[in-house]
């Protein structure tokens, strides 16, 4: 049988493999040259099929075409004439590594709480990692910015979420090469307000005879408000009994206003009369603290003298 060949080089390039030889010195001739390849370590759940050609037995070179990126192949060169087949020659090398070729699907929620949420997605074929390092990249934008975190796993928590805020995550891949283009599907969700408002600020009233007018500055709260409320009480101790003809006004009140709101006029009050006036914001986890001041409406001159005196 022939002699083993010598000198067995593999130079892989982009999907393909240059093998190259040298012949031994038969006094034979050889009827053929037998190239046999097959990827190894691969996962067990990994199919991958390898292939076997023939070449002129003066040949010193084949080129192995149409592999898949970043796997190892052991390539076997075996001469054989008419008395059988020689010892093989045998070498490993692993093709070039690109970009992953996919993306993963199926992004979905698993459970979310106040501040963290678990997500979870389809990983892509084993085939389609394509190079070493890979990793998937999870990519999590919130208010005009967008951070990112790796993983090796098909499965993600994020922590310590801002609340009130929409978060859009998709997830992508990644090895040593590179990022693929593509990115998974939009997760999209709201984190829950979880603070209450903080209270309004620069509270200024301004009371005519039978009114007073209120205003005021917003917080800079993460969470926006539901409502505003304004609330109202006289804190007059009554020294007389009104005459018949006086009109009691509006002892005490609220109003519910809009959340943007920044003033509001309370109306049909007392003249003369001192009034507390609160401001409370509210949103989806209560009502926070109230901003409070006192103003005494303006008098006007008298229309009657009181029936008695105490």
């Amino acid at each position: 049988t022939p002699s083993q060949l010598t000198g067995l080089t593999l130079n892989p390039i982009d999907t393909t493999i240059q093998v190259n030889w040298t012949l031994p010195s038969d006094p034979c001739p050889a009827d053929g040259i037998f190239i046999i390849w097959s990827p190894s370590n691969l996962p067990s759940s990994v199919v991958l099929p390898g292939g076997m050609d023939q070449v002129d037995p003066t040949a010193t070179s084949y080129t192995i075409r149409s592999l898949e990126e970043y796997i190892t192949y052991q390539v076997d060169v075996v001469i054989g004439n008419a008395a059988g087949n020689g010892t093989a020659a045998t070498a490993n090398v692993t093709t070039d590594p690109v970009v992953p070729s996919d993306a993963p699907n199926g992004l979905i929620e698993i459970s979310r709480t106040d501040d963290y949420v678990n997500f979870t997605w389809i990983p892509i074929d084993y085939l389609d990692q394509n190079g070493p390092n890979f990793q998937y990249v999870v990519f999590y934008a919130y208010e005009g910015s967008e951070m990112n975190t790796t993983t090796d796993m098909t499965f993600k928590q994020l922590m310590n979420l801002m609340e009130c805020t929409q978060f859009n995550i998709t997830v992508g891949t990644q090895n040593s090469k590179g990022l693929h283009a593509r990115k998974s599907d939009i997760l999209t969700f709201i984190t829950p307000v979880i603070s209450i408002p903080s209270a309004p600020s620069d509270l200024t009233l301004t009371p005519t005879d039978t009114t007073i007018q209120v205003d005021w500055t917003l917080p800079s709260d993460p969470c926006p408000a539901d409502n505003i409320t304004v609330m109202w009480s006289d804190s007059i101790t009554v020294m007389w009994i009104p005459a018949p003809s006086a009109c009691p006004g509006i002892a005490d009140g609220m109003m519910v206003i809009s959340s943007t709101d920044t003033s509001y006029t309370i109306m049909g009050l007392e003249e003369y009369t001192p009034y507390e006036v609160s401001v409370l914001i509210s949103n989806a986890a209560g009502t926070g603290p109230s901003t409070s001041d006192t103003k005494t409406t303006l008098p006007i001159k008298p229309s009657q003298v009181p029936a008695t005196i105490t």
